[in-house]
Order: structure tokens, then sequence, then C-alpha cells
């Protein structure tokens, strides 16, 4: 079994999950479960910029850090995955069974509650897996137009437009804790950068 998890230096809630990623190696690795860790989503130009970001950024953060680590830059890996899943936001987990399977798409919080019964297969086929399934599909179905609007805002640090975004985004799914989190880093972004007042 294969734990897949896409994260970023720059994603502040992304740290304390790869902390948290060291018990499933410790913990399952006898049981032929391996982490790997995907930092999909640097900000870098080239491959060589993106990996003199990173050594540095695990060495000082995560310096026990005992699980695999994957780069892409290209953004390549959360077209593939990310995209094709209806998924968004980071971290997030996916765990591929020992039958070639993804078993599991969500938050890495949630891999305690569910991993012991990936581990004896019965998980994927389970109601509890198909529920969390279809509302992870609808959540990512209302989200995704969302994001398409918001990150080239935040690209280009329209920091006015991305808070406009993130403003619509809350009045649509007004439960959405990513995008309440997103109004105050908008928030705290545009007044540091350009010093003018948060609504």
């Amino acid at each position: 079994m294969y734990v897949v998890e896409f994260w970023a230096t720059w994603c502040a809630p992304c740290l304390a999950v790869l902390s948290d990623l060291v018990q499933p190696q410790e913990k399952y690795g006898d049981s032929g479960v391996e982490v790997l860790g995907i930092a999909a989503r640097e900000r870098a130009q080239t491959a060589d910029e993106a990996r003199s970001n990173l050594d540095p950024w695990l060495t000082e953060k995560l310096p026990n850090l005992n699980d695999r680590v994957g780069l892409d830059y290209t953004r390549e890996m959360d077209k593939l995955w990310m995209d094709s899943s209806f998924s968004v936001g980071s971290p997030i987990s996916f765990v591929i069974d020992r039958d070639g399977h993804i078993a599991f798409i969500g938050s890495p919080t949630q891999l305690d509650d569910v991993f012991p019964k990936m581990l004896t297969g019965s998980w994927r086929i389970s109601d509890e897996a198909k529920s969390a399934d279809a509302e992870r599909i609808v959540t990512g179905e209302r989200t995704m137009p969302i994001f398409a609007k918001l990150t080239p805002a935040v690209k280009v640090q329209d920091w006015t437009k991305a808070l406009s975004v993130v403003e619509e985004a809350i009045a649509v799914l007004p439960d959405d804790m990513n995008f309440r989190v997103s109004i105050r880093i908008c928030c705290f972004t545009k007044c540091t950068t350009c010093r003018l007042a948060c609504r």
C-alpha cells in the first residue's frame, strides 16, 4: 500500500501533517505501507530552483522525516491526480491499496480512522468510503471553478481580485474552512503588500 501525500513548502497546514506522516510509515511499515511525499505545488521556474528551495526547507522543518519525497514544479501531478479526482487544497492524501486501486482520497487527518480498514481491505467497498468519496466529488465540483479564478489572481499577486473571489466562495460555501483561511491570507498579504486596510 502507498500513501501519496500532496503538499507544498509554502502551505502552512502541510507542515503539521507532514510531521504526522512519519507515524503511518513507522506504525504500518512492516505491513507493506510506504509513504511518499510529493511537493507538487512548488513555486519555481525550473526543477533545480524547486530542489534548491525544497532541500533546505526539509532540513530545517522536517529533519527527522524518513519518507520518500518527490518533487513536481510543473504541476503535471496536480493535473493527473488532483484535477482528475476533483480534489482541491493541500495537504491531501491518496491511498493506493494492495490491488492497485485508489482506496482513499482526503485529508491526512482522516487516515487514523480509515487506515486499519484499508489494511484489511474492507474500506474501499464500504458504504462509509462510498459516501466520503461522493461528498468529496460534490465539494470538488463546486470548488474547482472557484480555484480556477483564484489561482491566477494569486499568481500575479492581484490581492483585490483574490479577496473578491474568496468572498464569493464563502457566500457559496459558507462552511468550507479552506476559504475562510484563504480570506485571512489574502487580507494579511494585501495589508503587508500595499498597506491597505483589510475589510
